[in-house]
């Protein structure tokens, strides 16, 4: 199975369970993993912690598949994709009610 259908399947189950990323801790763990296999050609996409954590639950799922992307690419796709598939739901960001795209920021 190719790659991209891998992260793909992840990503819809991800989805199907009401969950759109690891939460800001979690999150950053995900980063530190990936960190490991950083190379010359760059670092891991930057998650969405801190600032952007009022995000929406779309934006947090769309920022997901991006280090699994990158993880493909320096060829540690088997251990990016372990992490979300072993994470307690509880130590995610899931969706409230379904609303993917409303984020939580004061107005």
């Amino acid at each position: 199975m190719s790659d991209l259908k891998r992260i793909e399947g992840l990503l819809g189950e991800v989805r199907q369970d009401h969950r759109s990323s690891p939460d800001g801790k979690y999150w950053h763990e995900f980063y530190q993993l990936l960190s490991r296999h950083a190379s010359a050609d760059g670092t891991p996409p930057t998650p969405l912690i801190l600032g952007a954590s009022g995000e929406s639950s779309d934006a947090k799922f769309v920022r997901l598949r991006e280090p699994l992307l990158w993880a493909s690419e320096q060829r540690c796709l088997d251990e990016a994709l372990s992490f979300p598939e072993s994470l307690d739901p509880l130590h995610c960001n899931s969706v409230v009610r379904g609303d993917w795209v409303r984020d939580s920021y004061w107005r």
